[in-house]
């Protein structure tokens, strides 16, 4: 949502604690840190999927450094500071991992001697197979088709009274593009990065250090914007200032940038690399507004106007 917003909101907290393995933008508004460990500095378990459906285990590969704790031991000892310690009965990560992963066919032991294990082959047209579009019980699912099969026609949205098959609805008045905003500015992903999950890796932050601002080169050369020029983004209820990218990849009328850029403190939460940090330019959206129709927040649809610095 809009930043300026969201720090007001944190700011109004009594008191701010946050896990955290680098300083990033949340962590420095809050009164107290508690260092996480790094990926490699911890064992996890994670259940994943490419083709087939599998759970991994992770390894610790060095022993937390300074004064870090891994997340489950954080938690473990501020439970046992609230008198919650019986719900974390382990004194180590492994025992954690046991019970874990009680009740599932496999066991622990089995898991960390092979790495990772299938559980469950991919195959085409299971649904056949199941009757029904819907996972049977014991899979993850994100939701239920009421039909057991793809809908077109959305059947709770027509018990409802709503469109079930919505058409083109015109954004409200406010959000469209006028002459003092004649522009439409939306926030991309990268295939640099992986959303922000990506931002505190040296070698592809030195490869994609910063986003810029698409602009269509015929919309660039009539503002006088050359590549490479530091402007200024504007919406009615922002504005941040960098860099222009004229480019015939986008339309024009439209504006770009890259997602999940925007760490004050650069890579690592380190100030010496704070040029390794780019601009959050979803920042200047409309403050607490969402899409009428689907609910999403207007990350890709603000009204804008650009101008040369």
């Amino acid at each position: 949502g809009n930043q300026a917003d969201s720090i007001k909101a944190i700011e109004k907290m009594e008191f701010k604690a946050a896990i955290e393995a680098y300083m990033c933008n949340s962590a420095l508004l809050c009164d107290v840190i508690l260092p996480d460990t790094t990926w490699l500095e911890q064992s996890q378990i994670k259940p994943d999927w490419l083709y087939d459906a599998f759970i991994a285990y992770y390894a610790e590969v060095v022993p937390p450094m300074y004064d870090t704790m891994p997340v489950w031991k954080i938690t473990k000892e501020l439970a046992n500071r609230l008198n919650l310690g019986k719900y974390f009965p382990w004194d180590n990560i492994e025992e954690a991992f046991r019970n874990q992963m009680e009740g599932t066919p496999w066991s622990f032991d089995e898991l960390k001697a092979k790495g990772f294990i299938i559980t469950d082959k991919a195959e085409y047209y299971k649904y056949k197979k199941w009757g029904s579009i819907n996972c049977p019980e014991g899979y993850g699912s994100s939701g239920k088709s009421k039909t057991g099969k793809y809908n077109f026609v959305n059947p709770v949205a027509k018990e409802k009274g709503i469109d079930p098959l919505p058409d083109y609805k015109e954004p409200d008045k406010e959000l469209q593009a006028d002459t003092e905003y004649p522009f439409i500015f939306g926030n991309f992903r990268m295939f640099g990065h992986e959303h922000s999950s990506t931002f505190n890796n040296f070698q592809l932050m030195k490869t994609n250090e910063t986003n810029f601002l698409w602009i269509n080169k015929i919309d660039a050369i009539e503002l006088g914007i050359a590549e490479g020029d530091k402007v200024r983004l504007k919406s009615p209820w922002g504005s941040v200032e960098t860099v222009a990218n004229p480019t015939w990849s986008i339309m024009q009328g439209v504006l770009g940038s890259q997602g999940g850029f925007g760490h004050v403190r650069g890579i690592e939460g380190d100030p010496k690399f704070q040029v390794l940090g780019g601009i959050n330019t979803p920042s200047i959206m409309k403050s607490d507004a969402s899409e009428k129709d689907g609910g999403t927040t207007i990350l890709k649809y603000i009204k804008t106007k650009v101008e040369k610095i």
